[in-house]
């Protein structure tokens, strides 16, 4: 008779027997009774990855001939009635690729793919040789729920974006930033903000690991299950705001830095006008970003040669 898995009492998971512990090493890991036999599975030995970075390192390796490439996937119109063109989003795409530019990235943009194609291109990248690159950046533009974007002909999962950029899949980006910038909603509430009133007062070789999801970045255009703005003439507000804030601190702040200078002027500098529906009058947006980075993410000027940037 299969033994059942034990009930859930409650959301704080206080039954001792909710969890099995499974003894790694004197750490140990919490998982369902199922799940046990699936740890002592024999797995093949991986190989090491060569990686140019000390493990105590406090700042990435910027110093690459390359900064890298950052791909744009750019999506105005779309198969599904439902889903409406996103005006403003040329803007958007005009204005993020010149401030990567700027920032030394190769920049490539896709306009309109469909998924097929959209996948295509995620294949491609992941098998390009990045060992020369300080990073790789991938920003999508596009309508989306949460955990789920817009390709032209469907919606996709957002791990699709990066499943394929981890160490094991992809080596010559192992240790280095994966930077994701995602302009799409993740939701369909509303954030209409507080009043508030202000007072004022007068290295040797050697080898170590390294979790796969380690070094991602990941920039999203507003919080898990609210709107997304975007002025069919300037652009999104978050777009806006990261060009701004890039173009002005990208050699004087690292880079998380500057996302939290992001994230303020999205949140202070726009309100949504639309007297005709109070309903959707007078709203505000917050950015948010979750950082996966292991070490302190600063770009410098790619050097010249022969008056032209080496990238």
């Amino acid at each position: 008779m299969e033994t059942p898995k034990p009930e859930i009492n409650d959301a704080s998971g206080d039954d001792p027997n909710f969890f099995v512990g499974i003894d790694v090493t004197g750490d140990r890991v919490d998982a369902y009774p199922d799940f046990i036999s699936n740890i002592y599975k024999k797995k093949k030995e991986k190989p090491k990855l060569n990686v140019h970075q000390c493990k105590d390192d406090f700042f990435y390796n910027t110093n690459h001939a390359r900064r890298g490439i950052a791909v744009i996937f750019n999506h105005e119109n779309f198969d599904m009635p439902v889903l409406k063109q996103r005006n403003g989003t040329e803007a958007d795409c005009h204005n993020l690729e010149q401030t990567l530019r700027n920032m030394n990235f190769e920049v490539i943009v896709h306009k309109d793919l469909t998924f097929k194609q959209l996948d295509a291109v995620l294949d491609d990248l992941s098998a390009v040789d990045h060992n020369n690159c300080d990073c790789l950046l991938i920003a999508v533009l596009s309508h989306g729920e949460q955990n789920i974007i817009y390709a032209k002909n469907m919606s996709y999962s957002t791990n699709v974006l990066f499943d394929r950029f981890t160490p094991d899949k992809c080596p010559s980006l192992a240790g280095k930033p994966k930077i994701y910038v995602i302009q799409a909603c993740q939701g369909d509430k509303l954030d209409g903000g507080v009043d508030v009133e202000v007072d004022k007062l007068d290295s040797g070789t050697h080898t170590y690991r390294m979790p796969l999801y380690a070094d991602f970045l990941f920039a999203y255009s507003t919080i898990p299950g609210y709107y997304s703005w975007r002025n069919t003439q300037k652009g999104s507000w978050f777009i806006q705001a990261f060009c701004e804030e890039f173009n002005q601190h990208w050699l004087d702040f690292d880079f998380v830095t500057i996302l939290s200078f992001v994230n303020r002027r999205v949140a202070y500098d726009f309100e949504s006008n639309v007297p005709t529906n109070l309903s959707m009058h007078r709203q505000k947006q917050i950015s948010c970003f979750t950082c996966q980075l292991t070490r302190i993410l600063r770009f410098s000027q790619k050097p010249e040669k022969n008056g032209m940037l080496i990238c």
